[in-house]
């Protein structure tokens, strides 16, 4: 099951009595915020979660299979997530008596 904005913000209107549009504002503008810190170049970092880190994929030069022609891929940033070891140890609760 994947979990979406939507689901969450049902969720923190159900547990905090919250509206459900106030819930899902709040959901909205928590992930503005965490937009805006990141296009500005901060890593983000929730303690007990884990780490998110904006890295520069550097720029390569490709072959297309099909056409055996070479294409140049441009270099790019991407997001990267670090968990915490709280939370992979969390994830991980049921694995670990299994053993």
């Amino acid at each position: 099951m994947t979990v979406t904005k939507d689901s969450i913000a049902r969720q923190i209107s159900t547990e905090t009595g919250h509206s459900a549009q106030a819930s899902s504002e709040l959901v909205d503008k928590i992930l503005d915020v965490l937009k805006e810190s990141m296009e500005k170049g901060n890593d983000i970092l929730i303690t007990g979660f884990g780490k998110f880190k904006i890295t520069e994929r550097p720029g390569r030069t490709v072959n297309n299979p099909l056409t055996k022609h070479q294409m140049v891929v441009k270099s790019r940033n991407v997001v990267t997530f670090r968990s915490s070891a709280k939370f992979r140890k969390d994830i991980n609760k049921d694995t670990e008596s299994e053993s």
